[in-house]
């Protein structure tokens, strides 16, 4: 048993190592955990440096701090814009405290049976520095991915119908307008639309194109 736990810990030297070397070639967080059992493996000096933390203690951080302080793709403004083979790819956007910046995060999963390594989940998160590349739309379509992701509960309220008067609402029609499309009554659209706004809890015009956006309404 010790001898198995000492080939390990130099297989993950060895692969850390290799790490460290392309850390000096690549900028940008870059982190290794084991899933199963769930530890955090390393984290290197570009991560050390911006969250505040020595080796030891991101080896013994807890998953909920991790998910809190590094990465988490639950979070509101962490979007998920693709996924190929083991990999998926994130964008994350803003909060308030940094408004207009943000980070491309790549996740790996490495299926490694190696001395029993794996799998292992291998995070890269890239600097907003390097995101002078994204133009304002992009900037857009992944804030309007953020809403829809908050907002996505609340949008599963609304029936059939209440959808299809959102859809009208969004595009500025009428309430005769809208019941000339749907075959209905205009006190029956209108009860339709106080119905969106409560669900939604729209308070503004502004807030109704937002939905409209973000669901593709438009």
């Amino acid at each position: 048993m010790e001898v198995s736990n000492e080939r390990n810990s130099r297989v993950l030297s060895e692969k850390i190592g290799k790490f460290e070397e392309l850390d000096r070639w690549l900028p940008g967080v870059k982190v290794i955990q084991r899933i199963e059992p769930a530890e955090n493996l390393y984290l290197c000096q570009r991560g050390r440096d911006r969250y505040g933390l020595s080796q030891s203690f991101f080896k013994h951080l807890p998953m909920v701090e991790f998910r809190r302080q590094i990465f988490d793709a639950q979070d509101p403004h962490t979007c998920l814009i693709g996924t190929y083979s083991s990999h998926e790819l994130y964008i994350r956007y803003s909060s308030a405290d940094s408004p207009g910046e943000a980070e491309l995060i790549s996740v790996e999963i490495v299926k490694e049976t190696e001395a029993g390594l794996g799998p292992l989940r291998v995070i890269q998160i890239f600097p907003s520095s390097l995101m002078g590349w994204v133009p304002a739309k992009t900037a857009r379509i992944v804030s309007e991915m953020a809403f829809s992701k908050i907002h996505r509960r609340k949008f599963q309220q609304l029936t059939r119908r209440g959808r299809e008067v959102l859809a009208f609402m969004v595009k500025g029609m009428s309430a005769e307008e809208i019941a000339d499309r749907l075959f209905i009554g205009v006190n029956t659209v209108n009860t339709h639309k106080r119905r969106v706004r409560e669900v939604l809890e729209i308070k503004s015009n502004y807030e109704l194109l937002q939905y409209g956006l973000a669901f593709d309404l438009m």
